[in-house]
């Protein structure tokens, strides 16, 4: 598969994805919410951006990027620096952030050996 220059920050170095992972899924980015609309009609949002990346499976290999080489085996994981992240935004254009929390993969089953209906989700992304 093509790399999609989706990269993190890890360890001070901004990283790909392994090319197994990049470019498959199922991907969401979710800009900040609109709240409410000023005495003008304008909308006014609140809260950061999220990303959702969701796969039908992963391998053990590239659940271990995710648990051990992103999150270091934490349950969440803050990264700041300029990029702390790299990914396209709601407009599909490759953006980069630099701050983000990404937090602990969730899965809905193991078979097969493989992880199934894997879900990422990246938050407070600033």
């Amino acid at each position: 598969m093509a790399d999609t220059g989706i990269r993190i920050r890890i360890g001070g170095t901004l990283t790909a994805f392994p090319a197994s992972m990049d470019g498959r899924g199922s991907y969401t980015f979710e800009p900040p919410q609109v709240i409410r609309k000023n005495g003008l009609g304008e909308a006014i949002v609140a809260g950061f951006s999220k990303l959702t990346w969701k796969w039908t499976r992963l391998s053990q290999s590239e659940m271990n990027f995710l648990l051990t080489t992103v999150l270091g085996g934490a349950a969440t994981k803050s990264i700041s620096g300029s990029p702390a992240l790299r990914t396209y935004n709601h407009q599909n254009v490759l953006t980069d952030y630099t701050a983000c929390i990404v937090q602990r993969p969730t899965w809905e089953r193991w078979s097969g050996n493989r992880y199934q209906g894997v879900t990422l989700e990246i938050e407070q992304i600033a």
